[in-house]
């Protein structure tokens, strides 16, 4: 608060995303991304060590820094966290061996969110329209695209699949169907 005061830095209070362990595991994640310190009583860190300065002048338990943070009402976005690269990849691997050994198909989905959270790959589409109606109708029409990809992506669904199909068919010198067909 006194730093807020003196505008020594900017600070919002958020609310953490989840419940439980799973609000444990995300804190983590942002705190490596962001390049900072999980402060929690059963890890040994209290809020109350903050101060605290390693020899060299820098902090013991740094908070961390991102280039730019976004907070609407429902969501915040961390953009270009400062977190060491070879830190943060090797918990993005922990995180998939946790997803190859996942004994149910809710822990997993979980767990590829919270990777797809963690690695940052994330795409926003902006959906505008002359109204209400029309906007809601080309959000539908694009959450239906995006189902579509996922669902291609996840069964291995070859986009220009007849094409692909012909071309196939004459390596393996097995042609059938009619001569237009044939000529493509």
């Amino acid at each position: 608060l006194y730093n807020r005061v003196n505008e020594n830095m900017k600070i919002a209070v958020i609310r953490a995303p989840y419940m439980g362990d799973m609000r444990t595991k995300a804190l983590e994640d942002l705190a490596l991304y962001l390049g900072g310190t999980y402060f929690a009583e059963d890890k040994g860190i209290s809020v109350n060590e903050l101060n605290r300065t390693l020899p060299n002048g820098g902090f013991m338990y740094p908070l961390g820094e991102c280039a730019e943070v976004r907070i609407t009402r429902h969501q915040t976005r961390f953009i270009q966290g400062f977190g060491d690269e070879v830190l943060i990849q090797r918990r993005a691997d922990e995180i998939i061996k946790a997803i190859d050994e996942a004994p149910s198909p809710h822990i997993k989905e979980s767990l590829r969110q919270r990777l797809s959270r963690f690695q940052g790959k994330v795409a926003v589409i902006n959906v505008v329209g002359s109204s209400d109606v029309d906007i809601h109708r080309q959000v539908d029409l694009i959450d239906d695209a995006v189902h579509a990809t996922q669902a291609a992506m996840a069964h291995g669904v070859v986009a220009g699949g007849g094409i692909t199909l012909l071309v196939a068919s004459k390596i393996f010198g097995q042609t059938t169907g009619s001569k237009s067909y044939q000529l493509g």
